[in-house]
């Protein structure tokens, strides 16, 4: 089938081929998100399970906040804070999660793992009951898409329409 012609030159394509490709392309892009969403999401059970296991609490001291506009960048949506906290005698910088302002100064008390200062979380954040399964369903839905997709592909590869 002839596509297009450019100066002369034509561009001829099997349309059977270009929806295979496609369609495979879609596939692909489905099972990939369906993979990292699980994956992100297994990450953050994990997370929240070493929180409430093996977290210890401490004390952050506000050292600043700035403001994080909103969509149209014309008003403070958010603010990001950051501190310090000390663990095992060894002073560590954070950033307070929540989004609300702290005064500079004021103590703000987290959760944090004692191998992975890093994670720092509100203590009501940690006391919350394991992630809901409605956070797989996303996941689940591409999958099944991608499933679709793949049998689509087949339909498609053997003549089908």
């Amino acid at each position: 089938m002839d596509v297009a012609s450019l100066r002369g030159a034509a561009v001829a394509a099997d349309p059977l081929r270009v929806r295979r490709t496609l369609v495979v392309l879609a596939g692909v892009t489905l099972a990939a998100s369906a993979a990292g969403l699980t994956v992100a999401g297994a990450r953050a059970e994990l997370r929240q399970h070493a929180l409430q296991t093996r977290g210890v609490a401490v004390t952050v001291r506000v050292s600043g906040c700035s403001g994080q506009p909103g969509g149209s960048g014309s008003n403070v949506a958010t603010y990001a804070c950051t501190g310090t906290f000390r663990l095992d005698g060894r002073s560590h910088r954070a950033t307070v999660p929540g989004g609300s302002f702290l005064a500079v100064g004021s103590a703000w008390r987290g959760v944090t793992l004692p191998d992975d200062p890093a994670v720092l979380a509100a203590p009501a954040a940690v006391s919350q009951a394991p992630l809901p399964a409605v956070l797989l369903a996303g996941p689940a839905l591409l999958g099944a898409a991608a499933a679709g997709a793949a049998m689509g592909w087949r339909r498609v590869s053997s003549g089908g329409s």
